[in-house]
């Protein structure tokens, strides 16, 4: 069974269309909403859309929910989307099928839309060996159920880096697919100095915790 795990926070706008267009796609699937205590109907539409839905009495963030998210699911296969459908369903479909024969698969980016990305990229390839491109905080990753059995998630709040970083120091094949897409200006992580800094932070808190990983 594949596994979709949708992290939200008031996505009232969005969450029904990408519900549909996984069902649509992947209709056997399991499909886990963990509602981040939103203000707005995200967690009723998920519901009427037939979604289970995980409801965070208080706001625990991106990491603790998709965290949630992982440990209801009873798929072997896992899939992280974001609940906005920023990146095209295709690239999903095509990660997929390309899991079989990797642990875990995540993006290869074309272009960047935030600098802060490029850079982390650039380190990530130095230190890890994956390409340059991939794409560390992607809404695309694609896992086997062993692979987070085995190393669990980082518990710095950059999950995604942390993650990735152990997969890659263990021995986990990490495939990648090559996705573009276009910026939405909409985008709940946003764009500009602010988020770019944020996005460096946690980059950093990432490096310092696989070096220190590493010692171990």
């Amino acid at each position: 069974m594949i596994s979709f795990i949708i992290p939200a926070f008031n996505e009232e706008k969005r969450i029904g269309k990408t519900i549909k267009s996984i069902r649509k796609k992947f209709s056997d699937s399991e499909i886990i909403v963990v509602d981040d205590d939103s203000c707005d109907k995200t967690r009723g539409i998920a519901e009427e859309e037939g979604a289970l839905v995980i409801h965070n009495q208080e706001n625990l963030g991106f990491t603790k929910s998709v965290k949630r998210g992982v440990e209801a699911s009873k798929g072997e296969i896992l899939v992280k989307i974001d609940a906005d459908g920023e990146i095209p369903l295709k690239y999903f479909e095509k990660a997929i099928k390309k899991i079989r024969g990797f642990d875990v698969v995540i993006g290869k980016k074309e272009r960047f839309h935030r600098p802060s990305e490029k850079i982390v990229s650039f380190l990530s390839s130095f230190f890890t060996g994956l390409p340059f491109g991939a794409d560390m905080f992607p809404g695309l990753i694609v896992f086997k159920r062993s692979v987070y059995e085995g190393i669990g998630f980082d518990e710095w709040n950059s999950w995604l880096l942390g993650f990735l970083y152990k997969a890659v120091k263990k021995g986990y094949k990490v495939g990648l697919i090559p996705i573009t897409f276009n910026q939405r200006l909409d985008s709940k992580v946003g764009y500009g100095w602010r988020t770019d800094l944020k996005l460096l932070r946690a980059g950093l808190r990432a490096f310092i915790h696989g070096f220190v990983l590493q010692k171990k």
